[in-house]
Parts: structure tokens; sequence; C-alpha cells
């Protein structure tokens, strides 16, 4: 897992143990979780209980349909994604606030055995002009597979607290 930025900064994020504040986000700044990868039992578990098509749930029907075999729910990706992001503590411990998501889009068929990894972009940061204890930061989001190749994208808008007076651990 990687964090760096365009200023050159690069570091393991499993060794991010500093908490990171609106003041040390630099857009620009790209992070990249470990690689992950579901097996067909993972994906029908999850389909079963949240997303019951039936080319999450069945691998009989699913050879038959629109992609030849199991593949995993877009939302069961999002998932996984939230969960690299808060066990990759790429911004340490600091109490981030997600205010929306937007743009999803599930760009290719994840099957069981596909490895992937989440990668995070900061595209821009605001300073709030009524709260000058935080700010707003845009990230863009991809899922990617070994090759580079987007599985799945999309845009949050966070609240990020400002450093603390006295500096902040």
């Amino acid at each position: 897992m990687l964090l760096h930025s365009r200023s050159g900064f690069q570091a393991p994020a499993q060794d991010v143990t500093v908490n990171r504040y609106f003041d040390d986000i630099e857009t620009g700044e790209v992070w990249t979780s470990r690689f992950v990868e579901l097996s067909e039992e993972e994906i029908i578990v999850f389909g079963r209980q949240y997303d019951p098509q039936f080319f999450h749930v069945d691998p009989v029907a699913a050879a038959k349909g629109p992609f030849g075999s199991i593949v995993a729910s877009g939302w069961q990706l999002t998932s996984i994604a939230m969960r690299e992001m808060i066990l990759g503590k790429p911004d340490g411990d600091t109490p981030i606030v997600g205010i929306g998501a937007d743009e999803i889009r599930w760009l290719r068929p994840v099957r069981a055995g596909v490895r992937f990894a989440v990668r995070r972009e900061i595209v821009s940061k605001k300073a709030s002009a009524s709260r000058p204890d935080r700010g707003t930061v845009k990230s863009a989001f991809a899922l990617i597979d070994e090759a580079g190749t987007p599985l799945m994208t999309f845009t949050t808008l966070t609240i990020i607290p400002c450093r603390p007076a006295g500096g902040g651990a």
C-alpha cells in the first residue's frame, strides 16, 4: 500500500501512524490499497443476502447469463472499497466523515479469483468558509485489477478536520 503525492512523498500506507488532517492533504495525492480477491463462495453469500440476482447467486444460471459465470455485486465491491480505506488508514485515525458518493460506475465484471486494489486520488480540497476547523475533500476512486485496468469508479466528498491547535498527533 502506497501513499504518494506530486511533491514526491511516498510511504507504505500501513506505516501511516500519524493522523493526517485537512492541512496535510494535497491535491493529486494518490493512495493504493493491498490487492484483494473474492472466492465464488464469498460472492454468492453476499449476493444471497444483499443482491440476489441470478448472476450473483446461481452458478448454473449464471453460466447461461450475460457474464457467463458468477460475478460480484457492484455493491459488494463498493463495500470492499470502504473496508480497504478503513483498514489501510491512509489518513491515520483522523475522523473523516463521508457526505456523498457520486458517479458510481461498474465498468467490468469481477469474477472469483480476480485480484484488485482500491486506488484513491485527491481531486480537490476546499476550506470551509463557515467552519474554520474543517474542509471538504473530493476524491476519485477506482478498483483496479493487477494490470491497472479500472473495474469500478466513483467519487466521494468528505469532511476532514483541520489540525487541532497545538499540532495534534
